[in-house]
């Protein structure tokens, strides 16, 4: 078993255990449609928003007008998820895996603000699985590749990160997680079927399903 060893489990949360992806890519299109921005930035799971509009700047050539873009952007969404929040659901496999690790060291580990953190939590009650989380707010600017955030969520448990399993859906994600010295699973879900490349390292294991790590 994946597990056998390890003290710690460390999760991502949007694409790997709720499907919150399609709620996210349908705002980011409302708004760039809405405001006649065509073509607009692609969204891409697991990377910052400061890092596509970053580079929406550039390519633009208006570095002032995408930072403007980004704050209205910021609201926007956290509005869309609040009027979409019933569209978001725990994966089918989610559940029963969640209940298997419920008596181990666990923290979720996200690239979502603290914000949207709590409206998944008052929605999903996360926190009848996970004593922890690490949030984009905890660790800004230091977000996903960077191994800060695994990093950080493996000391909350007082572990090492190499004592940690860390499951991941993104690119970004599996990054951070084997930068931080991890176990890592990467959960093969629809929006992110192209990561076969991406597991020819030590210690990373390609999933297609939450069930494969306990069995």
């Amino acid at each position: 078993m994946i597990l056998d060893g390890l003290k710690g489990v460390l999760c991502d949360l949007d694409g790997t255990l709720i499907d919150s992806e399609c709620v996210h890519e349908k705002g980011h299109n409302t708004f760039f449609e809405e405001k006649g921005i065509i073509p607009f930035p692609q969204h891409i799971p697991g990377v910052a928003l400061e890092t596509i509009f970053r580079k929406y700047g550039e390519e633009t050539g208006d570095e002032a007008n995408a930072s403007k873009l980004m704050e209205e952007y910021l609201q926007f969404i956290s509005d869309f998820l609040q009027d979409n929040i019933e569209n978001i659901h725990f994966f089918d496999d989610a559940l029963i895996f969640l209940e298997s690790i419920r008596e181990m060291a666990n923290c979720i580990v996200t690239t979502s603000y603290s914000s949207w953190f709590k409206l998944y939590d008052k929605h999903l009650k996360l926190s009848r699985f996970f004593k922890h989380q690490i949030t984009k707010d905890d660790v800004f600017p230091f977000v996903k590749p960077h191994p800060k955030p695994y990093v950080l969520a493996a000391a909350k448990l007082g572990l090492n990160p190499a004592e940690c399993l860390a499951i991941e859906d993104s690119c970004v994600g599996i990054q951070s997680a084997i930068n931080a010295g991890c176990t890592v699973v990467v959960i093969q879900r629809t929006v992110t079927s192209s990561l076969n490349n991406v597991v020819d390292c030590k210690n990373v294991f390609l999933v297609k399903s939450l069930d494969d790590i306990v069995e």
